[in-house]
């Protein structure tokens, strides 16, 4: 049967207008699937790597290696500055009984100086000994600290005392017109002399009666028989005798 040309038209309208409802029919679908199915279609971004995320930085984080270094370089430093300070103002410790010094010095002779160690069981004979020694003195008359203050026991005695030793001077000098001599080159009138300066003149007769030189009188002041028959019988002229008698051979050695 043959078909108008509206026919026609009208049927391709209809074909349009279905393939327009299939293509919205099939769009909604689509959309319907993509809603309920929403997680299957959503594209993600991947995950990052462990490595690429940067932990927070801590409140209190270390300071860094050179500010460390810095801040323990100045700590020590000022430790060693507080330390020295309470070196030089803490008192120092007392020394040890056997570690107690003393300086000595002969007064009129300062360069003649020497150093006295204290031990625990020192003595005073054997304190005045060791000065003798170290001074190279006879005799002590006396012993003082540097403001003049006598020193007479070893109790008195402290650690880094300065002291000033006076030598005895000997009951007699000398004669100058001997010339120094020794005693057992003296001739009788040296001898006379002698006890003219100990302040025993009245032995001066005996002397000369008995010619008494100076290498006698040393072997007379041995024996006290022989200083009587002179005359020489108080035992303080006796003692007064050798005693000098002994200083000046000690000069003589």
């Amino acid at each position: 049967m043959p078909t108008s040309g509206d026919d026609l038209e009208s049927g391709a309208e209809t074909t349009r207008e279905t393939s327009r409802r299939s293509h919205r029919s099939g769009s909604s679908s689509e959309s319907e699937r993509r809603r309920a199915h929403g997680s299957e279609w959503e594209i993600r971004p991947p995950p990052r790597s462990l490595k690429e995320k940067r932990p927070r930085p801590a409140r209190d984080a270390p300071p860094p290696p050179r500010r460390a270094a810095a801040a323990a370089a100045a700590a020590c430093a000022l430790f060693s500055l507080l330390l020295l300070l309470a070196l030089c103002f803490l008192p120092a410790p007392p020394p040890a009984e056997d570690s107690r010094v003393i300086h000595l010095s002969l007064a009129g002779n300062p360069a003649r100086k020497a150093r006295f160690g204290l031990a625990k069981s020192l003595t005073w004979d054997l304190f005045l000994s060791g000065v003798r020694d170290r001074l190279g003195i006879r005799s002590v008359e006396r012993v003082e600290t540097a403001a003049g203050v006598a020193i007479r026991a070893v109790d008195d005695l402290l650690h880094r005392d300065n002291l000033v030793v006076y030598e005895a001077r000997a009951a007699w000098e000398p004669p100058a017109d001997v010339g120094g001599a020794p005693v057992a080159e003296w001739g009788v009138e040296e001898v006379v002399r002698f006890f003219a300066g100990l302040k025993l003149p009245q032995y001066s007769a005996a002397l000369r009666e008995h010619d008494v030189s100076g290498a006698m009188l040393l072997e007379l002041e041995k024996d006290a028989e022989a200083l009587a028959e002179l005359g020489i019988s108080s035992k303080l002229h006796v003692s007064k005798l050798r005693s000098s008698l002994r200083t000046l051979v000690a000069i003589d050695s």
